[in-house]
């Protein structure tokens, strides 16, 4: 992840490893958020067994599509509350 954040900030980029964005009582952690002139991205990687691998990405989408996620996401990094969000996993087969 720091290799693949490297590059993204040589690129322009604000990035975030691994924030802590809280949810009421919780944190989400996703592995890596980037931040660009069009939106923020979240991007989560997981290992699941082949049969699981929908399963845990329609979980990933969940987990970092709800509305308090997306609103403590944006107000990190000091954007307006109508600013893109979007969500990218990469599910790997154990």
């Amino acid at each position: 992840m720091k290799l693949l954040a490297t590059k993204l900030v040589k690129r322009g980029h604000e990035v975030l490893l691994e924030p802590n964005i809280p949810e009421g009582r919780t944190f989400r952690k996703p592995d890596i958020v980037v931040c660009g002139e069009d939106g923020l991205t979240v991007v989560d990687i997981a290992v699941a067994g082949e049969e699981l691998m929908q399963s845990v990405n329609a979980g990933k989408i969940r987990y970092y599509s709800a509305a308090d996620v997306q609103e403590n996401l944006r107000r990190i990094l000091g954007h307006p509350a109508d600013f893109p969000t979007s969500n990218e996993h990469a599910i790997f087969s154990s």
